[in-house]
């Protein structure tokens, strides 16, 4: 079964039955001849596919929903100048309903609540008019120069959801829309278009639909210029965009802008997305995009520039075929500040498109826009989040208090309760806290649970429950949690490797290592601690020489790695090296025992065979009880 987002566009002519039995003849001439002249060839302007014709009615499909509705606006307007010398009787008037969805293929024909929603909406059309759904004005508000009216939530018969709906006001803004009308008129479509039997016959061996953005069309890049296999599908590294702010406006957004871009493109498991940490290697230093793109292994890079001025910000992004370095797609967004998170939905659902594959919409409503309490508890919550990566007791502190005042600030804020999450199970794990570590856990839970709540369609709580549940030993229904982050956010890879954590808990060791080698290749500059877990999972399952390799790799060893260590080179039966690793366990963290190791890992094991092994080889390397 094939699915893609599309634009649909349903149309019908008021009152055909009636003007048929009034004059046969006559009204299928002027359907025909309204086909001919104008909405065949406005259809053809504006890339779209014509699917069925019924009647008076018309089934259409466009790869962008702006040329969807600057057709239907041109449609009309034609037709009501082609009406305006004619008698009322002689006049037929469409209704229009346009809608952006999901839809399924099958043949030359689409299925669907995307479809169905359009035929719906063009019910409640005026007579000449359009009736557009909430995901069509979003995309189409600021690109087109028209005026809407807000009809508020629509309930149709077998639509399980009312759908917020609005009328395109056809007015003097609209009439500007309408070009001079006498022959079609050929002109490159302004967003990318499916050319699909160039895409079967160029790229069926690899499965992919490539969305076509001017011609002549990119060879894929030769994956031997690359120092990584490409991917089997369309691959992309957004790097952080530079922040061209000045004062106090500069700093943060800017990394907060290219995170949330590729958190949404992550949701599209058709594109291969690197992870934050990697796309954020190369900050600040001036790189060559083949070098960055061979680096990691990817044919896209998106990059970008933001400007923040008072309430006002301006993001430029631009899509770089990085074989040919030509830049083949680029956009500005002035928003006010308040559009922010409605602008990182819009680049993502746009480059994802660009790129290449069928899209799949994420869940969620991407037109949700912040306000000023919002945007400040947003800012406390990365102020918080740069602490926590600190990785120590300090830094987890610090991370908790500017935390609480995201909470107070805004308690809606989804982050801010996850955020308070993770500072607990850091509590918990390592005894950062000062309260009992089982309340610790109990914290964290409720935070992961308040979270799920606010966003139940998110992969981050799911994610933070999925640890939650690891710590406390519910490794089962962890992984199933894991498995709800991942079909969310296919492409997060620290979610893989806490993913394979659980998984070598539930002694599926060899399973838990593939995951961990894949979300290496997806964020190929992955944080030090990728390399502790892999060293952890390759000495659990007896692989010790890969393991202390692994580890070595290691720039700046974590004081409780260590541990990791010792154990491994007691499993080599290398003591002398065990012991001097356990000197630097307790230079790090003074007074650690056996009794402390007990107590981080009970109830995590399945196999306690597992933990007795761990735990014998700690005592050789001369960790006291």
């Amino acid at each position: 079964m094939e699915r893609r987002l599309s634009a649909i566009l349903c149309s019908d002519v008021v009152g055909y039955s009636r003007a048929m039995g009034a004059d046969e003849t006559g009204t299928l001439e002027s359907l025909k001849s309204h086909r001919r002249e104008i909405i065949d060839p406005k259809i053809a302007q504006y890339s779209g596919r014509i699917i069925k014709l019924m009647g008076d009615g018309a089934l259409v499909e466009f790869a962008s929903v702006v040329d969807a509705v600057a057709c239907a606006v041109e449609m009309q307007g034609a037709l009501a100048k082609h009406n305006a010398d004619l008698p009322e009787e002689r006049r037929l008037l469409y209704r229009v309903g346009i809608n952006l969805g999901d839809i399924i293929v099958e043949g030359d024909d689409i299925y669907g609540d995307g479809v169905n929603i359009a035929a719906r909406l063009q019910t409640l059309a005026d007579p000449g008019g359009i009736c557009i759904s909430r995901a069509v004005h979003t995309q189409v508000t600021g690109k087109l120069d028209l005026t809407y009216e807000n009809m508020g939530p629509q309930a149709f018969k077998n639509i399980a959801t009312p759908v917020p709906a609005y009328r395109v006001i056809l007015d003097d803004r609209a009439t500007a829309l309408v070009a001079t009308f006498s022959h079609p008129v050929n002109r490159p479509s302004r967003r990318p278009k499916i050319v699909a039997a160039l895409a079967v016959v160029l790229f069926f061996v690899a499965g992919l639909v490539i969305w076509q953005v001017r011609e002549p069309s990119k060879e894929p890049l030769d994956a031997t210029v690359t120092t990584r296999q490409l991917p089997d599908k369309p691959s992309i590294a957004v790097l952080t965009l530079d922040d061209l702010s000045t004062g106090e406006d500069r700093g943060y957004l800017s990394d907060a802008i290219a995170e949330g871009i590729i958190t949404n493109l992550s949701h599209f498991s058709e594109l291969f997305v690197i992870a934050r940490n990697s796309s954020f290697f190369f900050k600040d230093k001036p790189t060559d995009m083949r070098e960055i793109a061979s680096d990691f292994g990817v044919h896209y890079i998106l990059e970008g520039s933001q400007q923040k001025a008072g309430d006002r910000l301006r993001i430029r992004v631009q899509l770089i075929d990085a074989e040919s370095g030509n830049h083949i797609w680029a956009d500005t967004y002035d928003r006010d500040l308040a559009d922010i998170f409605a602008v990182q939905d819009e680049i993502a659902s746009t480059v994802a498109s660009t790129v290449g594959a069928k899209v799949v919409v994420a869940a969620g409503d991407a037109t949700k826009k912040g306000n000023i309490a919002q945007l400040r508890a947003f800012e406390y919550w990365l102020k918080g989040t740069r602490h926590w990566y600190e990785w120590t007791e300090e830094g987890n502190e610090k991370a908790r208090l500017l935390y609480l005042k995201a909470i107070e600030t805004d308690p809606t804020l989804p982050r801010g309760h996850l955020g308070l999450a993770w500072v607990h199970i850091n509590g918990y794990r390592w005894g950062w806290t000062e309260l009992d570590r089982n309340e610790a856990l109990t914290r964290a839970r409720q935070r992961a649970q308040i979270a799920l709540g606010l966003a139940p369609d998110d992969y981050f709580p799911h994610h933070t429950m999925a640890v939650v549940l690891t710590q406390a030993g519910e490794r089962e229904q962890a992984i199933v949690e894991f498995e709800k982050a991942l079909e969310l956010n296919p492409n997060a890879a620290n979610v893989i490797m806490d993913l394979a954590e659980a998984l070598v808990y539930a002694g599926r060791t060899e399973e838990a290592i593939d995951w961990m080698h894949r979300a290496m290749r997806l964020d190929p500059h992955h944080a030090d601690w990728f390399y502790w877990s892999l060293g952890w999972a390759q000495y659990s399952a007896g692989d010790c020489q890969e393991a202390l390799a692994t580890m070595r790799k290691i720039s700046n060893l974590p004081g409780l790695a260590h541990r990791t260590v010792a154990a491994t080179h007691v499993c080599l039966g290398q003591y002398d090296e065990a012991r001097a690793a356990i000197t630097a366990l307790l230079d790090h963290v003074p007074n650690y025992s056996v009794a402390k190791v007990k107590l981080s890992l009970e109830g995590k094991y399945k196999k306690l065979t597992d933990l007795e092994r761990f735990i014998d080889d700690l005592h050789k390397a001369g960790l006291s009880e």
